[in-house]
C-alpha cells in the first residue's frame, strides 16, 4: 500500500523543522541544551497544530495564517538568527539563556491554548449540528431568512468609479509627499485619507470579483470596471514603495479570491502562504535588489539566499518577545496599560496626556536605552502585548481571543454578503500583521479598512426578510357570520 501524497508532504515539513532547529543550533555561538529541549518542544507543537489544521472538516484561511506565523516567526527565523548572530539577537538584544528559554515556553502555551481552544469550539459547534458553513440548528419551525441581494447596477458601478478616482488623486498626492520629504507625520488626518479613502479601491475590486466570478470574462462592462478598479489599487497600494505588511494582505486576497483552487483544501491553503513568503518573497528580492546584468541563475538554488531572507529586522517577533520578558523583569507588568492604550487608540494625546505609546515603541525605546538600537519603531508581537501586561494569564488570554476571531472569521468567509467574503479572506491574511504587531497600529488600520469594507457592503447591498422555503402560511379564517 502506497504512502498518499498530503503524508509524505507533512512528514517531509515535520522533518524540516527539526532539522532547521537542531542544524542551527548545532552551528550557532549558543550551547545552552535547554534553548535546544524548548525549542524543539516549541518546533514538536507547531507541527501537531499543522497535523489538525490539515484535518479539519472545512478549511479556514485564519488558522492558516496564524500557522504561517508560528513556523516561520516564531520556529525558522529565530533558529536561523541564533546560528547567524554572535550571542546578540535580530533588534540588538543580547541573548540571556533564561529569558530565551522562557520565552519558546510562552510561544508553546500560546499555540496550546489557541489550538485547544479552537478544538473546543469546534467541538461545541459539532455537538449542536453547526458549523462555521452550516445556517442555524434545526428547530421547530425554519425561522424567517434575512436573504442579501447585491444592487450593483450600472449607476452605483459609475458612481464607484467616481469614488475610485478620487482615491487615486488622494494617492497620487501622498507619492508626491512621500518623495519630497522622508518623515511624514502620521496625524489622524493623513492616516484616514490613506488606510480608508485610499483603500476604498480595495473592496470595490474583491467585491466585484466575488459577485461576478468567471461571469467577468463574457460581460464586457464588469470586466472593464474590474481592470479599471485594479489600474486604481495598482496605485492606491503600490508594490513598488508600500511595505509588505500593507499590500501583503491585499494582493493575497486578490489572487485566493480569483483562483479558489488554493483555498479548497486546508493543506493547499497553509502550503500556499508557506510557499508565497517562505519562497517567493527571497526570490522576488533577488529581482529588486540584484544586479541583473551580473545575475546567475544558479543563485536561485543557493541555500544561503533563502535563510538570509530571515534575518531581516521583519523578523523580529521571537526577539521582541525576549526583550518584553527582560523589560517586565526590570520594570514589572503595566496591567492592562498598553491594552487600554490600544483599544483608545483614536484618543489623541492633547486628551491623554498619559496615554502609552504603541508596544513596539516602547520595545524601541527600551533597546534604545539599555542596548544599541538607533530607532524606536519596532514589532510587538500578540505574545508580547499579552505578556507585558498581564505575564502569563496575557498570553492565555490573547491566544483565546485569537482563536475566537478565528472563528468568527471563518464565518465571514462563507458569509452571503457581496463583501462579506473578501472581507474574511483580507482580514484572514491580515493576522499575520495583527500576531506580529504592535497592537495599536494593527487595531487602527483593521478598523479603517473595516470601515471601507462595511461601506461598500452598504452600497450594493441590501437585507429583506422573507419566510424560508417549504414554509406554507396559514389561510386567513373566515369572519365568523354575525346572527341576523
Amino acid at each position: 500500500m502506497g504512502l498518499s501524497r498530503n503524508f509524505v508532504w507533512d512528514v517531509m515539513l515535520a522533518a524540516s523543522l527539526l532539522l532547521i532547529v537542531g542544524y542551527c543550533h548545532a552551528i550557532s555561538f549558543v550551547g545552552s541544551p535547554l534553548l535546544l529541549i524548548s525549542t524543539l518542544v516549541l518546533a514538536t507543537v507547531v507541527i501537531m497544530h499543522w497535523c489538525l489544521h490539515t484535518r479539519e472538516r472545512f478549511p479556514s484561511l485564519a488558522d492558516a495564517s496564524v500557522l504561517l506565523f508560528e513556523i516561520l516567526f516564531l520556529v525558522v527565523a529565530p533558529a536561523v538568527q541564533r546560528a547567524y548572530f554572535d550571542l546578540e539577537l535580530v533588534n540588538t538584544s543580547t541573548l540571556n539563556e533564561g529569558f530565551a528559554v522562557a520565552t519558546n515556553l510562552l510561544c508553546t502555551l500560546f499555540v496550546l491554548v489557541y489550538v485547544g481552544t479552537r478544538c473546543y469550539g469546534a467541538r461545541r459547534d459539532r455537538r449542536n449540528r453547526r458549523g462555521p458553513y452550516a445556517a442555524y440548528a434545526a428547530r421547530r419551525g425554519p425561522p424567517p431568512a434575512v436573504v442579501v441581494q447585491h444592487r450593483l447596477t450600472t449607476p452605483r458601478a459609475l458612481v464607484l468609479v467616481g469614488v475610485a478616482c478620487v482615491a487615486v488623486v488622494l494617492s497620487l498626492q501622498a507619492i508626491d509627499i512621500r518623495t519630497q520629504s522622508e518623515m511624514i507625520e502620521a496625524t489622524p488626518q493623513y492616516l484616514i485619507q490613506q488606510k480608508y479613502l485610499c483603500f476604498l479601491p480595495v473592496p470595490m475590486l474583491l467585491m466585484l470579483v466575488n459577485v461576478k466570478g468567471r461571469q467577468l470574462f463574457r460581460q464586457p462592462l464588469w470586466l472593464l470596471l474590474a481592470v479599471f478598479f485594479l489600474v486604481c489599487v495598482f496605485v492606491s497600494q503600490n508594490p513598488l514603495i508600500e511595505k509588505r505588511n500593507t499590500i501583503g494582505p491585499v494582493y493575497l486576497s486578490l489572487l485566493l479570491l480569483a483562483l479558489p483552487w488554493f483555498s479548497r483544501t486546508s493543506r493547499r491553503q497553509a502550503t500556499t502562504l508557506l510557499l508565497l513568503i517562505g519562497v517567493c518573497f527571497p526570490l522576488a528580492s533577488v529581482f529588486t535588489h540584484a544586479d541583473l546584468a551580473s545575475w546567475n541563475v544558479t543563485e536561485v538554488l543557493d541555500p544561503w539566499l533563502y535563510f538570509s531572507h530571515f534575518l531581516d529586522l521583519h523578523y523580529d517577533a521571537w526577539a521582541n518577545i525576549h526583550t518584553v520578558i527582560e523589560m517586565v523583569n526590570r520594570d514589572g507588568l503595566r496591567l492592562g496599560e498598553q491594552l487600554l492604550g490600544s483599544v483608545l487608540f483614536f484618543v489623541p494625546h492633547l486628551l491623554w496626556e498619559a496615554k502609552p505609546h504603541a508596544t513596539g515603541i516602547e520595545i524601541g525605546q527600551f533597546l534604545m536605552a539599555f542596548h544599541k538600537l538607533d530607532f524606536d519603531n519596532l514589532s510587538a508581537p500578540l505574545i508580547a502585548e499579552g505578556y507585558i501586561d498581564f505575564s502569563v494569564a496575557g498570553v492565555a488570554m490573547a491566544a483565546v481571543a485569537l482563536a475566537m476571531l478565528t472563528r468568527f472569521l471563518d464565518r465571514l468567509c462563507v458569509s452571503a454578503s457581496p463583501v462579506g467574503k473578501p472581507a474574511g479572506i483580507y482580514f484572514s491574511v491580515f493576522l499575520v500583521f495583527l500576531l506580529r504587531g504592535a497592537l495599536m497600529i494593527a487595531i487602527a488600520y483593521g478598523t479603517a479598512t473595516a470601515v471601507a469594507f462595511l461601506t461598500i457592503n452598504w452600497f450594493v447591498s441590501r437585507r429583506r426578510a422573507r419566510h424560508a422555503q417549504g414554509v406554507r402560511r396559514m389561510p386567513r379564517a373566515a369572519p365568523a357570520r354575525q346572527p341576523l
